[in-house]
């Protein structure tokens, strides 16, 4: 019984391949030409080779001190780490904040869920 199954599956793809690679029935595709335009122009894409014109003025060892440097203030994370949180400092306490959250309701108008204007309370 297997083996019936498995001879008709593989005439079944044998017959569907074939109508797919029939010649001749896949002439109203659109053809595409391309112009590569100036041959060794940077695309953007992939390595583009070795910049020889650069020359820099600073010594191996000066770069690695400053990476190490960087490191260490946290400027640059390694893998995947994450930043740490971002501390801020405010003057005002939370209810002078909350104060002047409920003042600026009181005297501006908000659009509603429904589209209507509604005054925030």
């Amino acid at each position: 019984m297997n083996t019936v199954k498995t001879v008709l599956t593989a005439l079944f793809f044998v017959a569907a391949g074939s109508a797919v690679a029939a010649p001749g029935t896949n002439t109203d595709l659109p053809t595409v030409t391309v112009n590569a335009g100036t041959v060794g122009a940077n695309s953007g894409e992939a390595y583009q080779g070795f910049n020889t014109a650069f020359v820099s003025t600073k010594t191996r060892a000066q770069v690695r001190q400053e990476l190490l440097a960087a490191r260490a203030n946290g400027s640059i994370f390694d893998g995947e780490a994450y930043p740490g949180p971002l501390v801020s400092t405010s003057n005002k306490s939370r209810t002078d904040v909350v104060a002047e959250l409920s003042a600026y309701r009181a005297s501006h108008v908000a659009i509603g869920e429904d589209g209507a204007l509604a005054q925030l309370r």
